[in-house]
This record gives C-alpha cells, sequence and structure tokens, in this order.
C-alpha cells in the first residue's frame, strides 16, 4: 500500500512540475502580446494611429477599420 502511495506521490509531483512550466509559457506568452499589442495601440507614434492618420490623409483602402482585440478582465 505504501508503495503504491509513494507512486501516486510522485505521479502528482511530476503533474504539479508539467503544470507550473505551462502557467509560466502563459504567463510569458501574456506578456508578450500585452508588449505587441502596446506597440500597436498606445503612444504618440503607435502603429495603428499613424496607419489611420495615413488613411485620413487619403490612402486607398478596402477594408473600414482597424479594431483591436480588447481583453475582458
Amino acid at each position: 500500500m505504501f508503495e503504491e502511495a509513494g507512486k501516486l506521490y510522485d505521479k502528482m509531483a511530476g503533474f504539479v512540475d508539467t503544470f507550473n512550466r505551462i502557467g509560466k509559457q502563459i504567463d510569458s506568452t501574456a506578456a508578450s502580446f500585452n508588449k505587441a499589442k502596446s506597440q500597436l495601440t498606445d503612444g504618440r507614434d503607435n502603429v495603428l494611429g499613424r496607419i489611420e492618420h495615413l488613411k485620413r490623409l487619403g490612402a486607398k483602402t478596402v477594408k473600414r477599420n482597424l479594431k483591436m482585440y480588447q481583453h475582458a478582465e
């Protein structure tokens, strides 16, 4: 019985390690996403603002708008 309990404990420890690695990867991916989104949308020289300015100056486009994904918190 104690041998089986030890095996179960070891199995759970492996799962917890994998679960924690996944969590760190998700956090890293979220940070990269937020940085990229910020480069597109924030600050005076953000990319979307500059592109929209070109459209207002008369750039010919087919698409109507550039709406960004908004994460619901």
